[in-house]
């Protein structure tokens, strides 16, 4: 079985801005939020990732509200849509989403496929950014590990 490198790294909440949402916390690599208006998202800061290249993301996601959209953003040209999803997983699920990169690019997650994420709460959890088009077993970024269990993530 090949296991894709995870090329996210999210040490703490700064790794995903959000827009829209209050008491945000990070434990345990799981991040959640609770939003205060309508369009309340998640914003992954994407690793440095090559143009023109394939990569997929993958994710446990888990809402008050129901499903949850995923949109590809040009952040360059003032948050140009590039491709939008509509994940109807209910409260929760797994979320796997293959995108073509370009410099500038961000991933927004909004906690409700109707984008009615006022007063609803939303987390993520074991997010993984690999190359290809296929997610494969979620295993956490070898630098948001300590020295001692790096080794299992060794080739």
């Amino acid at each position: 079985m090949i296991i894709n490198p995870n090329l996210f790294n999210s040490k703490s909440k700064d790794d995903y801005r959000l827009s829209g949402a209050s008491n945000a916390e990070f434990v345990g690599g799981k991040i959640s939020y609770t939003g205060f208006r309508d369009t309340a998202y998640f914003a992954l800061t994407l690793p440095n990732l090559q143009d023109g290249k394939t990569y997929t993301l993958s994710l446990d996601f888990k809402t008050t509200a129901s499903g949850a959209i995923v949109r590809l953003m040009d952040y360059s040209a003032k948050e140009k849509l590039i491709r939008e999803q509509v994940f109807d997983i209910g409260e929760k699920g797994k979320i796997e989403w293959s995108f073509l990169y370009k410099s500038n690019y961000q991933i927004y997650i909004y906690g409700d496929k109707d984008y009615k994420t006022n007063g609803a709460t939303a987390s993520l959890k074991n997010v993984k950014i690999e190359e290809g088009d296929k997610a494969t077993l979620y295993l956490p970024n070898a630098n948001s590990l300590s020295a001692d269990k790096q080794a299992i993530l060794t080739k």
